[in-house]
């Protein structure tokens, strides 16, 4: 970490413990590794460590109530939904680093029954429901932080 070659992430904890940590390579780290003669494919649109580890932790969650999962639902225009279920709710994956305001446009503009974004923390929810308040209320999304995903049944 010294030499800037990894860095810590920090991820959301789900349930009792303590909050889960994981290291990352950083550009500087990649560029490194390449140089020794690592091969790396872009990560393109699908997000960081964080992203993916918020993804999967969805995805299982909701196939454990024996529904549907797909992944990177293609809209068309180089757009995705990162997570549909049962081909009726659209799923976004908020870690804060991404066009807040483009992902709730996509789902309010999205043919999904209903829309759901799942967000880190506190924090980036209330950010995130403050952006919303410019969309028309019947389009808007629910937002929930991650360690609520449990807690709701909005599946069926």
């Amino acid at each position: 970490m010294k030499k800037g070659l990894i860095q810590v992430v920090n991820l959301p904890k789900i349930g009792k413990g303590r909050k889960p940590e994981a290291l990352e390579l950083t550009e500087k780290g990649i560029v490194e590794a390449e140089s020794l003669g690592f091969k790396f494919q872009p990560a393109g649109r699908k997000g960081g460590l964080l992203h993916k580890f918020m993804t999967d932790l969805v995805r299982k969650e909701i196939q454990r109530h024996g529904c549907k999962v797909e992944s990177e639902y293609q809209l068309g225009n180089g757009q995705a939904i990162d997570l549909v279920v049962n081909d009726k709710v659209a799923i976004e994956i908020e870690t804060g680093y991404s066009d807040i305001k483009n992902n709730i446009e996509k789902l309010a503009q999205s043919k999904f029954e209903r829309t759901l974004i799942v967000c880190a923390d506190y924090n980036l929810k209330n950010r995130i429901e403050k952006e919303i308040q410019k969309f028309d209320q019947r389009k808007r999304p629910i937002v929930i932080e991650i360690n609520e995903l449990a807690t709701i049944d909005f599946w069926s």
